[in-house]
């Protein structure tokens, strides 16, 4: 099939790289196929492979990036949580002392890093005066204690120990991130040499045979030509099937010259067509389905999925992007 999009790229590859083998192997085409560069068909081969490898590390880090989103909205949660007891203990049992004075405001939940542990600073040094405190307020005991909603009782240093894991599941954040960007910049300039050597191929097949060879005319397309027709999208919905797999079902689409069906996806509840990869394929007289476990292999994790549908020419079209969840489990909650 042509390139169109990332997701296209390795079964574009997949066909060359069996037309390069038949090339090879034709008895009046005289022997192995060198490009005017130097390469040959085990470095179109060397390439597939660095590509579904940067597609693995691209995949890899936006999973770091969802699990460390993960982390931050329930290290949020928690922290609030506590907060709030902690607050309910400066009124129930400091009010009209200096400490009330700086009792710490809780923060939204989509607040900035910093605006939401800025206050958590807040509280651990007023929490650090209150265990200084003597002697102690009736029916308080010191050092303090408070409900833990994770279960048990929290001291000042279990307090500090979350906080910095948020910091922690931050930088996790920015790390994948980063590392999403970099890989992402590789992929742009291995795709870029893929094309070139692609073209370089089919410049040389056509100058080795005739124009009507069979090798010729039997030629991958480069490119969807252009002008083509973009075929209509399908309506599509995604389900989980507990405890871990995604059921995509979708619509058929009525074009004559449809090819496939396509099921593409992406770690995360954000879709991005640009790193998507190719899950599954079926031709159109399957069952309009997909089964796949493909990014839920953890409790709170998601995946974002799509149908395209796959013209002959090459030109395709995704449906509405769909996402699912995994649950978390009682004890994670």
């Amino acid at each position: 099939m042509p390139i169109s999009s990332n997701a296209t790229y390795v079964p574009t590859m997949d066909d060359f790289l069996a037309h390069w083998a038949s090339v090879n192997a034709a008895p009046d085409g005289g022997g192995e196929l060198i490009l005017k560069n130097g390469e040959i068909l085990g470095d179109l081969r060397g390439q597939r492979l660095a590509l579904l490898a940067l597609q693995g590390e691209i995949l890899s880090a936006r999973n770091d990036a969802q699990i460390a989103r993960a982390a931050i909205e329930q290290g949020k949660a928690l922290l609030n949580a506590v907060l709030n007891k902690f607050n309910d203990t400066l009124d129930a049992y400091f009010s009209g002392l200096p400490l009330a004075a700086v009792r710490p405001l809780v923060p939204q939940l989509t607040a900035a890093q910093q605006d939401f542990t800025n206050p958590m600073r807040d509280a651990l040094d007023v929490w650090r005066r209150i265990n200084a405190v003597s002697p102690a307020p009736a029916g308080v005991t010191l050092p303090l204690t408070l409900p833990n909603p994770a279960g048990g009782r929290l001291d000042r240093a279990g307090f500090e120990a979350l906080v910095n894991a948020l910091t922690d599941a931050y930088a996790t954040l920015r790390a994948a991130e980063n590392s999403l960007k970099i890989r992402r910049e590789e992929r742009t300039g291995l795709h870029s040499a893929i094309r070139d050597l692609l073209k370089l191929y089919r410049q040389a097949v056509a100058a080795r045979f005739l124009d009507n060879h069979p090798l010729v005319l039997a030629l991958p397309r480069l490119s969807p030509p252009e002008g083509g027709r973009t075929p209509a999208p399908v309506a599509a919905s995604a389900v989980l099937v507990p405890p871990d797999t995604a059921k995509i079902v979708h619509e058929a689409s009525d074009d004559p010259d449809i090819k496939e069906y396509q099921l593409r996806g992406v770690p995360g509840s954000e879709w991005s067509a640009e790193d998507a990869v190719t899950i599954a394929t079926h031709q159109p007289g399957d069952a309009r389905e997909f089964i796949t476990p493909f990014s839920l292999t953890q409790p709170g994790a998601a995946a974002s999925f799509a149908v395209y549908v796959i013209l002959d020419t090459g030109h395709e079209k995704g449906s509405a992007p769909m996402t699912v969840t995994r649950p978390l489990t009682p004890a994670e909650q």
